[in-house]
């Protein structure tokens, strides 16, 4: 505590070691499936992989498709209330967030709205032709 690092303090409730059904319902949304109570992420039926940070971003806007989240939005629902985070390192999150999703197969479903923020719309324009995959080997 006092050597400087920063203390990051989660409040959770109390869960029941043992629980027989899911209190939450997945959220879907293009293909995207988050299983909140196993915190589990599907694409098209892949299994995705997130950080803490980039699962509840997406939960947030999975909870809030085709609305525009602003940054302070994503901010408030994504970070804890202790740590100070700057605008702009939400981008570097969607970011990844965005790559991860894209590993998976299909269309970038992010919609980038300049100074603003960002939004799940399977209808955007960059949803409507596919993300080509990179190449894992060099083209001659």
């Amino acid at each position: 505590m006092g050597t400087g690092s920063c203390d990051v303090n989660f409040q959770t409730d109390a869960l029941p070691i043992s629980r027989k059904t899911n209190r939450n319902a997945p959220l879907v949304y293009a293909g995207i499936e988050i299983d909140l109570d196993g915190h589990r992420v599907k694409r098209n039926g892949v299994d995705i992989h997130l950080g803490q940070t980039e699962f509840r971003l997406l939960q947030h806007l999975l909870q809030n498709p085709e609305h525009v989240c602003d940054r302070r939005e994503l901010i408030a629902n994504a970070w804890p209330r202790n740590v100070h985070v700057e605008p702009r390192t939400v981008n570097v999150h969607i970011g990844r967030l965005r790559k991860a999703l894209l590993l998976a197969g299909g269309f970038d479903v992010i919609r980038t709205v300049r100074s603003v923020g960002y939004a799940l719309d399977e209808n955007s324009a960059s949803a409507t032709s596919p993300i080509p995959r990179a190449r894992s080997e060099p083209s001659e």
